[in-house]
């Protein structure tokens, strides 16, 4: 029997994983055993963690850390528990867990708890960042298109049918980048589009999305709007931001550049792919028009068709 406690002991304060007991009678919950793996996972000596409640370990502002470190304390004989639970090191860096706890109840021994802490602070992060390039452009910050989508489709989801907010969009696309790129390169062509990101947030309002759709094309979600005036004044604070010069690393300022904008507001039948194509063909008739200027839905070009019936 001394042999085997020994060799558990051994086992327990060498294990490459942190390892804590806690008590499940008296004062139930307290930390009583730790090894040296847990105190280098939290950046705390082992002296500082025992008598800790396992309710203090775990961050409280995140429910999954609070929540599951309060689980231990309702552990029965014969039922264990899992989850992944995030840390916050005496360093002020948050590091995250996978632990897993039961009951041991030796036979003429008091019982008591033992949790496993598994570090999976690179695995959360190499999550994170993916579940960031699914949802934003690395390149701006911005939204990217998939994002945006579901924002018009709950912002349109929102609007109540007999209420007068409806929902805005402006589409972007920057006129003259192209010989950016031509002269001097894709690199200082990635610095105008930043700049051109960051002038786009300081230009709207809170809960607004800004996205980049592709290229040089940008949209702008603008949830409730008062009216078609509002929106258009956004539109124009935007085009005279980016009509700015634009200073590049080399040193010399870009004056050519302007932009184009579709404005457009919902409709109650209105869905997310329809107000974007709405605002894209705006964009496209800004264009048309010369470029560098801002058409909206009421400057819709009229076609051809309707036109000719129009005059009969």
């Amino acid at each position: 029997m001394a042999d085997s406690e020994e060799r558990f002991r051994h086992a327990f304060d060498t294990a490459p994983m942190g390892m804590f007991m806690f008590s499940v009678t008296a004062d139930a919950g307290r930390i009583t055993r730790c090894n040296q793996s847990l105190s280098d996972f939290l950046g705390l000596p082992s002296a500082d963690l025992l008598g800790r409640s396992v309710t203090e370990l775990g961050i409280s502002e995140i429910a999954s850390a609070a929540d599951g470190m309060t689980a231990l304390l309702a552990l029965r004989k014969d039922q264990e528990w899992d989850g992944e639970v995030a840390f916050r090191r005496t360093d002020g860096a948050m590091v995250w867990g996978a632990a897993s706890a039961s009951l041991v109840a030796p036979p003429g021994t008091e019982p008591y708890g033992i949790c496993l802490v598994e570090d999976i602070t690179a695995r959360k992060h190499a999550e994170a960042e993916l579940q960031y390039l699914a949802l934003y452009n690395p390149l701006t910050g911005l939204a990217n298109r998939a994002l945006l989508v579901n924002r018009i489709e709950q912002a349109l989801a929102d609007i109540e049918p007999h209420t007068p907010g409806r929902v805005g969009l402006l589409y972007l696309d920057l006129d003259e980048f192209k010989p950016v790129n031509d002269t001097w390169g894709h690199a200082l062509g990635d610095e105008v589009l930043q700049t051109t990101a960051r002038r786009i947030t300081n230009s709207i309002r809170p809960g607004d999305t800004a996205s980049r759709i592709g290229g040089d094309e940008f949209a702008i979600l603008c949830p409730v709007i008062g009216g078609l005036e509002q929106l258009r004044g956004i539109a124009e604070r935007i085009w005279a931001e980016l009509r700015r010069p634009v200073t590049l690393s080399v040193g010399e300022d870009y004056e050519h550049l302007s932009v184009s904008i579709g404005v457009t507001t919902s409709s109650p039948t209105s869905t997310a792919d329809s107000i974007l194509q709405d605002a894209d063909g705006l964009m496209y008739q800004a264009k048309r028009n010369g470029k560098d200027c801002v058409v909206d839905e009421r400057q819709r070009e009229q076609p051809a068709y309707e036109a000719s019936s129009g005059q009969q």
